[in-house]
């Protein structure tokens, strides 16, 4: 019999193979990616907590500043930048420069990078476990 089948007739492939290959794929690259979300989101909060840390006023008058990996010259030109565009009004003298506004923009920073880094790793488990009960 499989000598009356022509050879240049296709076969058909009966099966499920590739769409599991693909939904496989898939959740593997979901789950680097989740993880690197995490990983990156780690490293940002870790960072944005030091430059917090380094503009605070206990290492504001010791050691300051200092070269790179410091984040002591981009907090300085951050501040500069944001003392040109808030001026004292006419008349007036500005006692204080903008510090504690960038405080406040660190800490907005940090949460939002915190919620970032938490729903990513909540994600990736969700994902493995998924996976595992597959």
């Amino acid at each position: 019999m499989a000598l009356s089948v022509p050879l240049s007739r296709p076969t058909l492939r009966v099966g499920g193979g590739s769409a599991f290959f693909v939904r496989h794929h898939y959740a593997m690259k979901a789950r680097t990616f989740t993880f690197a979300v995490f990983v990156i989101g780690v490293l940002v909060t870790s960072y944005l907590g030091w430059a917090l840390h380094r503009s605070s006023l206990n290492v504001f008058a010791d050691h300051w500043p200092r070269a790179w990996p410091y984040p002591d010259g981009w907090l300085t030109s951050w501040e500069h930048q944001m003392d040109i565009a808030r001026p004292a009004p006419r008349g007036f003298l500005k006692l204080d420069g903008e510090w504690q506004r960038q405080w406040i923009y660190l800490y907005c920073w940090i949460g939002l990078s915190v919620v970032l880094s938490l729903g990513s790793f909540v994600w990736w488990i969700i994902l493995r476990k998924r996976d595992r009960d597959a």
